[in-house]
């Protein structure tokens, strides 16, 4: 039985001219989108809450990595100890 090509091999047989075409359709397509979208619609006066949840994600995530890092630091010293015959007292 012949099996029917996937969505991704019938896209690699595309010639260049028609990638190319595709290529233009999409641009077209979300230009207009872009140029349909109502004054009021606009993104940019959110910008200053997405920046406040940007900063607020990033300074969660340098806190965790920081007390990654910490505890690596005490099981690598917890180690070292335990190498040298001492006790680890934290």
């Amino acid at each position: 039985m012949q099996q029917l090509p996937t969505l991704l091999s019938s896209t690699s047989l595309l010639t260049p001219s028609a990638e190319r075409m595709k290529c233009v359709m999409i641009f077209l397509v979300l230009t207009l989108v872009v140029l349909m979208a109502e004054p009021g619609e606009c993104f940019f006066k959110h910008f200053g809450s997405i920046r406040r949840g940007a900063k607020s994600a990033f300074r969660l995530a340098r806190t965790g990595y920081r007390a990654h890092r910490n505890i690596v630091k005490a099981e690598r010293n917890a180690l070292q100890n335990q190498r040298r015959g001492q006790q680890y007292q934290p």
